[in-house]
């Protein structure tokens, strides 16, 4: 696997700029114009005690309608932070809901990925490029690269709790 600095160079500053919109848009009481495509994470630092606050894209959902957000650059602190166990919550539009994460496990992420491709449709060029930028390698979109791609990102389920 490429070193972390090598693989998502391009990605950050998009992912960046997505993610400012979406905080903006929560901060000023227009998270409901996002639907149910993002999500507010809020969870308590592992070692500081301090709250945060993470928009996520909503990646899909699980059998029983828990969001799936994937951590794009890997051991990302909101994950270290929900696997230490600390309080969470999500906000979708208006409503906040105490979560508990659950990590899911290699196939049930390559069917979630899976997933998120068919819901793009004509936009799956430019998913697989960022996902490309986020891996490190050129991902195609096929059985064996959502694997692999889930066996790198880890994807959790935010079920309520």
């Amino acid at each position: 696997m490429a070193g972390r600095g090598s693989r998502d160079v391009r990605a950050r500053p998009v992912l960046s700029a997505a993610t400012r919109v979406v905080l903006w848009l929560y901060e000023h009481g227009l998270g409901g114009v996002l639907g149910r495509r993002f999500l507010l994470l809020h969870h308590t630092g592992r070692r500081s005690g301090r709250a945060y606050t993470t928009p996520l894209e909503i990646v899909g959902r699980t059998v029983s309608g828990a969001p799936i957000v994937v951590a794009g650059f890997g051991d990302a602190d909101w994950l270290r932070n929900l696997t230490a166990g600390g309080p969470a919550a999500a906000t979708v539009g208006r409503r906040r809901t105490p979560v508990a994460a659950r990590r899911l496990g290699i196939p049930e992420a390559a069917d979630a990925l899976a997933a998120y491709e068919r819901r793009h449709g004509p936009a799956a060029p430019l998913v697989r490029r960022l996902l490309s930028a986020l891996l490190g390698w050129r991902y195609r979109g096929g059985a064996a690269d959502r694997l692999r791609a889930a066996e790198q990102l880890p994807m959790v389920a935010l079920e309520p709790g």
